[in-house]
């Protein structure tokens, strides 16, 4: 198999994918590309080449891994071909009738100006949800992404569907999960915000009197080993190395 490894740290990746049968090629001819990393690589490599299938691993400098998942450990599962495919759906954000953005993990819009609150409706499918939400801004999250900032905003988690989640909401709203059909619009009747898919740089202006529609495309992302990647004993080990880091800093 020709795989290409996307990384800032896999540039001694190629003689070590050569020992297990795997040929190391540039990633625009790539059968299989590898992000060698963290989320923010996978998530890159998700953007740059879509439509190419991934097989993300976390880079050992900074992540250490669990005694199941070496580096080696995770090749040799690849070439022995007893990994599991996942495939990931893609969220997009459409304004105007186009889409302006898309992601695997979540799209959220912000206040542009931190000191001002934004306002907006909320509909679900075409039902209005919320007449008038006054807060920092509000978004979407596929399952994928529900570990990641939904988590962070709302403390919990959801297996199935996508979360709607509001941020610093002033209204007695809290966050809902929809199912993966589900289409949520907002309308922005004050201020200006900035759309935000992922961990994208590009980010869209979302400006008063504009509508905005979240919803799931019929896009998936083809991914290799997502189990070995959010390996949760692996990602105990992040976290205890980051606790004892930061206590050692303290000293």
């Amino acid at each position: 198999m020709k795989i290409g490894v996307y990384g800032k740290n896999c540039g001694g990746f190629s003689a070590l994918l050569q020992d297990f049968g795997f040929t190391p090629v540039p990633l625009e001819q790539a059968e299989l590309i590898m992000t060698y990393g963290g989320d923010g690589s996978f998530l890159e490599a998700v953007r740059l080449y879509p439509g190419r299938p991934l097989f993300p691993v976390r880079d050992e400098e900074t992540a250490p891994h669990c005694s199941e998942h070496p580096v080696r450990k995770i090749l040799e599962s690849l070439a022995k071909g007893t990994v599991r495919e996942t495939s990931l759906p893609v969220i997009a954000c459409s304004m105007n009738g186009q889409t302006v953005l898309k992601g695997i993990n979540d799209i959220f819009f912000h206040n542009q100006t931190p000191v001002s609150a934004l306002r907006c409706k909320v509909w679900i499918d075409e039902e209005l949800f919320v007449p008038e939400l006054i807060g920092d801004g509000a978004g979407v999250s596929t399952v994928h992404g529900a570990t990641a900032y939904y988590r962070n905003i709302t403390g919990s988690l959801f297996r199935t569907g996508m979360g709607l989640a509001f941020v610093n909401s002033s209204e007695p709203v809290d966050h809902i999960v929809l199912p993966e059909s589900a289409v949520i619009r907002f309308r922005l009747t004050r201020g200006t915000a900035r759309i935000i898919a992922d961990n994208n740089p590009s980010m869209q202006t979302f400006s008063e009197g504009k509508t905005i529609s979240i919803a799931r495309t019929d896009e998936t992302v083809s991914v290799q080993g997502l189990e070995m990647f959010m390996c949760p004993r692996c990602r105990f080990l992040r976290h205890k190395q980051r606790y004892e880091f930061l206590k050692e800093g303290i000293k």
